[in-house]
């Protein structure tokens, strides 16, 4: 019998805010528009993606593969570049791509914690290759100096000090005395390094300067965003119901540099080119597509974190199904939070992963009626194995 309403409504719902998101940039179009609108590919893709994984089933444990595989590969790239320029030279920074590389470096890394937490009670050796990958990630975040990663961190840690409290009920003051303590040791350790600590120290001589002059020497990443932040707010008010249109940031910022309104940093950024976005999604998607845009980025983000959070509280007997809930979480607030200082949705390959892993997680958790106790629906699958079957838990996937 095949009667999975919930699970359709929750996918159709998915797949209609990925293709609401990537539709609502054709609004305004104009013909600057035609280099921007391939960012917007992947997410229509999804649109497709889901209902396919989620038919396919995907299971936990390759994502944890895949995840670890990408943490371990970034590590190692860190490591060449550090070694062929220098330690105080930022990973991926010969690239022209540090801040996404650690933006993406640090989430991998958190993915393998919780995943390799996952595995600690089923299989130890699995646990400990990804706790391995996961330093790995760990050190190519730290190398790339990238503050948005090292501002997701903490709530990294925050997530799966939640997955341990749902999976060991009645010791949560344990849990969060242990996860604290190991979070604080490790950031006060990492604050004692020297590009850490010299990377803090800039930070906080370029927030003084925000707050100061109009116009800075230099290349102050906190003073050019400040201006490239107020531009894009102008931007919004001006106009409000479909913004300027995609494309045409980089002449709105040399138009406010002609009225002294912006540092001559940002229009000399990309070699002469100027920056071509806001460094804030949410303010980049307002200043350019107006409110159509930016509601449906509200939902792209609200919409998987609203049901990988439910899932996640409703905590099925499969342990997998909760982990990849949680992962759901984790993925949808680091991509909140870089969204922040930064417009990652704006590049390929940060724009291309956020949407595989949004699907694939979804798809976990979505893909059988063993997330919702309620539905008096079974397929044919779970009538082979069912829940009271050992061979259907996790550990029967050894």
């Amino acid at each position: 019998m095949r009667c999975r309403p919930k699970v359709a409504s929750s996918v159709w719902l998915s797949s209609a805010v990925f293709a609401f998101y990537a539709s609502s940039a054709i609004v305004g179009f104009s013909p600057e528009a035609l280099d921007s609108l391939e960012n917007y590919s992947h997410f229509l893709a999804a649109a497709f993606l889901l209902p396919f994984l989620v038919r396919l089933r995907p299971s936990y444990a390759c994502l944890l593969v895949a995840v670890g595989m990408a943490s371990l590969a970034n590590g190692l790239y860190a490591i060449r570049e550090l070694a062929e320029f220098g330690l105080e030279h930022r990973a991926a920074g010969s690239k022209g791509k540090a801040i996404p590389f650690g933006d993406i470096s640090m989430l991998l890394a958190m993915l393998c914690i919780l995943g390799g937490i996952y595995w600690s009670s089923i299989d130890w050796r699995r646990s400990l290759l990804l706790f391995g990958a996961a330093a790995f990630g760990l050190f190519a975040g730290i190398a790339s100096q990238s503050r948005g990663g090292w501002l997701f961190f903490p709530v990294g840690v925050v997530v799966c000090t939640l997955y341990l409290i749902r999976r060991y009920k009645g010791y949560h003051l344990r849990i969060i005395g242990v996860m604290t303590a190991i979070c604080m040791v490790l950031l006060l350790a990492l604050s004692q390094t020297d590009p850490v600590g010299k990377r803090l120290d800039t930070t906080l001589s370029e927030i003084a300067l925000t707050f100061g002059k109009t116009d800075t020497a230099g290349s102050l990443s906190f003073v050019q965003r400040r201006d490239m932040w107020r531009a894009a707010l102008t931007a919004f008010a001006e106009h409000p119901l479909l913004g300027i249109g995609l494309g045409r940031m980089n002449g709105y910022f040399k138009e406010a540099h002609e009225a002294g309104l912006m540092s001559e940093s940002v229009i000399r950024q990309n070699r002469g080119f100027g920056h071509t976005h806001a460094h804030n999604d949410y303010l980049h998607v307002a200043a350019t597509r107006g409110l159509p845009g930016l509601i449906s980025l509200t939902l792209m983000y609200g919409v998987p974190l609203w049901l990988s959070f439910g899932a996640a509280r409703r905590s099925p007997n499969d342990d997998s199904y909760r982990a990849g809930a949680y992962s759901g979480v984790m993925l949808v607030l680091a991509y909140m939070i870089f969204s922040l200082t930064d417009s990652v949705l704006q590049v390929k390959v940060t724009n291309g992963l956020f949407v595989i892993l949004c699907c694939w997680t979804l798809a976990i958790f979505l893909a059988g009626p063993r997330t919702r106790p309620s539905s008096g629906c079974v397929s044919p699958r779970d009538a082979r194995t069912p829940a009271s079957n050992p061979a259907s838990g996790p550990a029967s996937r050894r």
